[in-house]
């Protein structure tokens, strides 16, 4: 079973505060009940990418610039001929 390390410790090798540790529940229950070792959340990093053959990649282009410069100053100059 995988435990986070909420405190240093020397077991069979240096472990500092937040490392992964692996052992048996009954080699380190002593370290639970102490605090300091606590029960890993689950690990998915390893788990496997999704399946991704045949997916339409998605679009990576840049957007077009917006066109609201213009609309402004276009009405400015028919104000102006008034």
């Amino acid at each position: 079973m995988d435990y986070t390390v909420l405190r240093p410790h020397q077991g069979d090798k240096w472990y500092g505060q937040g490392a992964r540790r692996r052992a048996h529940a009954s080699d380190v229950a002593h370290l639970v009940t102490a605090g300091v070792l606590a029960p890993a959340a689950p690990d998915h990093s390893g788990d496997a990418a999704p399946d991704t053959k045949g997916a339409v990649p998605q679009n990576t282009a840049a957007a077009p610039p917006p066109e609201t410069a213009t609309a402004p100053v276009a009405e400015a100059a028919v104000k102006d001929q008034t």
